[in-house]
């Protein structure tokens, strides 16, 4: 008598390589482990392996379904978090209590948060989020150099899934125009008087010989 089992295995865990991945344009494949106790199955023979939502930053899914001798489906979710922002840096259009920042946007995101610190190694605190790719922080003091740092995130289900941090930028605020700044002279000598900025490095004089004239650089104090 030729006796023939028909009952098939449930397939039992799978488990991948990573959980997390840096989107990048392309679809995300992670390495999938499937076991039924201790034994490791083989893709293609003991089961299949389908991916959703695996190119884009957010949640995406892998499905695997039983075969041949093994039956049952599973599924397990990974990340794929933004890409790191790049090119960040300060405007060139400088202000005393305002810094305008900018960089390259990064695709398939939902928008960006930014943070400030007082020094390159102190701590960075939450200052904004933005939806475009820069960002003007007000109320600065004139003449001070701040550090930053930004990273772009994408909300799935209301969460918000973040990136890596941008390289730490120091920035700067213009420092404030001397003041009480006045001008006596005799024939041949001009003594010129203000007072002290207490942000600024240094002084740069400049002279023409008429008030609407073309000023040039004659020293540096």
């Amino acid at each position: 008598i030729h006796w023939e089992c028909t009952d098939k295995l449930a397939i039992g865990s799978i488990s991948l390589k990573s959980s997390i991945y840096t989107y990048n344009g392309y679809a995300k494949k992670p390495t999938v482990t499937v076991k039924t106790g201790s034994k490791t199955l083989v893709n293609g023979t003991d089961y299949t392996v389908t991916y959703s939502n695996n190119i884009n930053p957010g949640t995406a899914k892998i499905t695997v379904t039983g075969k041949g001798a093994y039956t049952g489906t599973l599924t397990k979710t990974f990340t794929i978090t933004p890409a790191k922002v790049k090119n960040f840096m300060q405007s060139t259009t400088y202000a005393t209590t305002k810094i305008t920042m900018s960089w390259t946007k990064v695709p398939g995101v939902t928008g960006y948060a930014v943070y400030r610190a007082n020094s390159k190694n102190g701590t960075y605190k939450y200052l904004k989020t933005t939806t475009t790719n820069s960002c003007a922080n007000a109320g600065l003091k004139a003449g001070i150099k701040y550090y930053y740092k930004v990273r772009a995130y994408k909300t799935v289900d209301g969460k918000k899934i973040y990136g890596a941090f941008s390289e730490a930028k120091s920035m700067l605020t213009k420092p404030a125009a001397p003041t009480k700044f006045s001008v006596t002279a005799d024939r041949t000598t001009a003594k010129l008087t203000w007072e002290k900025v207490s942000s600024g490095n240094g002084y740069e004089i400049y002279m023409a010989n008429s008030r609407n004239g073309s000023y040039s650089k004659i020293k540096n104090t």
